[in-house]
């Protein structure tokens, strides 16, 4: 475990760094702090292993390990992954680029804590997942870089059903999410929930698929607050999700939620632009409720599909997983 300077990869690799969080924030990957606020005229150094991760300090670095060693440990294997097939990677690295960025970031946690009815339902954290399918905006070349990816679909599911999805990956994301659970559970937050979320074609066909472990770093209190300042009310986090994203980030307004002491924003859709579409997603509704019944044969056949399109993609080269750090 040893840090490196941040020296930037030369030009014929940097489209291929599938880079973390901090990374693309430039943050310390433990403590979220920037040089700026740490006062420091030079940038983080970087995990020497797999260059995907910052840190402002040892002290830092060590706090994180216990997380950070697990996909650290699969870097070598993803960038065999990557290096068979260049084109594919500079194009996962942009779309983890894209999602990983802080507003984006902030709208996907808002969308999680809705789809988990976090308000109602607090222990849904540790039962439920995500699954995210998104593509290029049909006019992205005139499009900012910030929006070229819109909402496909979004399911909220057993956490089962995806460990179900790639069997062989169970053991990692078991250790991995309990891990991160560790951490954020241990700062009295809500705690993480596991996230898979895909760049597709125009014909829905799989591009590159990443398991993304999302933290929502909040109290239930916080949650509560910010889902109440930027105005998710009684409307399907699916719907409320694909109109943020396909609305450009220069028209996202920022809001503190007043129940917060930390001063942090979060972003959101101004007045105008908010739909009420409690009632327009209602087949969605009714899907997720039979996915989520116990014993669901729905979600064994969807579970069934999502192996099936995972077994194509092995053998046409590999999954490039981009594992969240």
């Amino acid at each position: 475990m040893s840090m490196t300077p941040n020296v930037a990869p030369k030009a014929k690799d940097s489209d291929f760094l599938i880079k973390s969080s901090s990374l693309i924030n430039k943050r310390c990957h433990t403590c979220q702090k920037t040089p700026q606020q740490l006062g420091v005229d030079r940038p983080f150094q970087v995990c020497s292993r797999c260059k995907e991760v910052m840190y402002c300090s040892r002290k830092c670095q060590r706090e994180n390990w216990s997380v950070h060693k697990l996909p650290c440990a699969r870097s070598k294997e993803r960038a065999t992954i990557f290096g068979n097939d260049p084109i594919r990677a500079a194009r996962a690295a942009r779309f983890v680029k894209w999602y990983e960025a802080i507003p984006k970031l902030d709208v996907f946690r808002q969308a999680a804590l809705q789809a988990l009815d976090i308000v109602n339902h607090p222990e849904n954290v540790d039962r439920k997942a995500l699954q995210l399918r998104l593509r290029l905006h049909p006019e992205y070349k005139q499009r900012e870089p910030v929006d070229r990816y819109v909402l496909v679909e979004g399911l909220m599911l057993p956490k089962e059903t995806v460990y179900g999805w790639r069997p062989l990956d169970r053991q990692f994301l078991t250790e991995y999410i309990q891990a991160q659970n560790d951490v954020v559970k241990g700062r009295g937050e809500l705690g993480v929930v596991p996230v898979s979320i895909s760049e597709v074609d125009d014909n829905g066909s799989t591009i590159n698929s990443s398991w993304w472990i999302l933290a929502l770093p909040f109290t239930y209190d916080e949650a509560k607050g910010i889902l109440q300042a930027t105005k998710w009310g009684d409307v399907h986090w699916e719907a409320r999700l694909r109109d943020i994203l396909a609305t450009p980030e220069a028209e996202w307004i920022r809001v503190v939620p007043i129940t917060s002491t930390k001063g942090r924003f979060h972003f959101g859709l101004p007045d105008n632009l908010l739909k009420d579409s409690r009632f327009g997603c209602l087949g969605r509704r009714i899907s997720e409720l039979r996915l989520n019944e116990p014993g669901s044969q729905f979600a064994r056949n969807i579970n069934d599909s999502w192996r099936k399109t995972s077994e194509r993609m092995t053998a046409r080269g590999g999954n490039n997983q981009s594992w969240s750090r």
